[in-house]
């Protein structure tokens, strides 16, 4: 094409087709400029990943056989400390680990609160069922006393009709009104002990601390009150039984006691077992029983309380 034609073809154009033509022409320059450097920097580029992902490659091979090394030593490391811990409690010669569940069925009798509100009578509070669960520790490592450890839940709810001026513990109900009651006497036991006979005749001496975690409330239409029953008790620990040989029965008595200046505990408990293997190193119980625990207390600064809760329970328990 002439450069005459060119400006003639340019005259009869007019202004944004020029543009138009004009941007057409620049961008598909640069669009071929930049395939052909593309093409050209390709084989460069391709070379250069595939050092570079080599070398990658073997710094990734390298740390992980460095991690292989310190794994394999851990490993060892652990199997190490394992046996040693193995062959520690293999002379200790560990008597044994027991745990156990069950459900004791408690009815309550007596009084609570300041002005002697009956529990069975007047708030009518039914025998309940309350769970327990208990882990054991026996070991024969002398100065060292074994251990168990407890949690028994234990909740009464009733309704009844309380007379002008009753009082649970310094809220005063001025009219009679009807009261929905509720008693919580949960507790936990640790109890550190020591095996004075360990035979035929079993017997078992040591140091309990009870830790009750509750709530007494008296809720009416026109009057409620709460007071909360938290309080850790020191008691002496016991426990006599008896094993009969060959028959997997056994027989046992024990109990917590307290009785210090205003306060008296006496929780105790006769039950018989029945053990049976269920493999090699572990046997499993039957359990059932009767307990009751005697609260009295007679000190105006705590909520005062003479009552007892008893029934029977029933247990299984798994004994290593």
């Amino acid at each position: 094409m002439l450069l005459s034609d060119v400006v003639l073809l340019m005259s009869r154009m007019s202004p944004a087709a020029f543009k138009t033509a004009i941007l057409t022409h620049h961008l598909n320059g640069n669009l071929t400029q930049s395939l052909n450097a593309f093409l050209c920097l390709d084989r460069d580029l391709l070379i250069v990943a595939e050092t570079t992902i080599r070398g990658v490659l073997s710094d990734l091979i390298s740390q992980l056989n460095e991690q292989g090394v310190r794994l394999m030593r851990f490993f060892r490391r652990s199997i190490f400390v394992a046996l040693s811990a193995v062959s520690i409690f293999s002379s200790a010669d560990i008597a044994g680990l027991s745990a156990g569940i069950g459900t004791w069925q408690s009815s309550p009798a007596g009084t609570l609160g300041s002005t002697n509100i009956s529990l069975d009578s007047t708030l009518n509070l039914d025998k309940e069922n309350g769970n327990y669960v208990f882990l054991a520790l026996e070991h024969p490592i002398p100065l060292l006393p074994n251990i168990r450890l407890a949690h028994t839940d234990l909740q009464w709810a009733g309704q009844g009709l309380v007379t002008a001026g009753t009082s649970l513990d310094e809220v005063v109900f001025p009219v009679d009104q009807a009261v929905d009651a509720d008693l919580d006497l949960s507790h936990s036991d640790i109890t550190f002990y020591y095996e004075i006979l360990d035979n035929i005749i079993d017997l078992d001496l040591g140091l309990t601390a009870r830790l009750f975690d509750g709530e007494a409330s008296l809720v009416g239409s026109l009057q409620q009150e709460r007071v909360d029953v938290e309080a850790v008790i020191p008691m002496i620990y016991g426990k006599a039984g008896i094993d009969m040989p060959f028959t997997g029965l056994t027989a046992s008595l024990g109990g917590n006691w307290i009785n210090v200046n205003e306060f008296r505990l006496i929780d105790w408990s006769a039950e018989v077992n029945y053990d049976f293997s269920i493999a090699p190193a572990l046997e499993a119980g039957l359990s059932i029983g009767y307990r009751s625990m005697l609260i009295d207390i007679d000190d105006r600064d705590e909520l005062r309380t003479d009552a007892e809760f008893d029934g029977i329970f029933i247990g299984l328990r798994l004994v290593l």
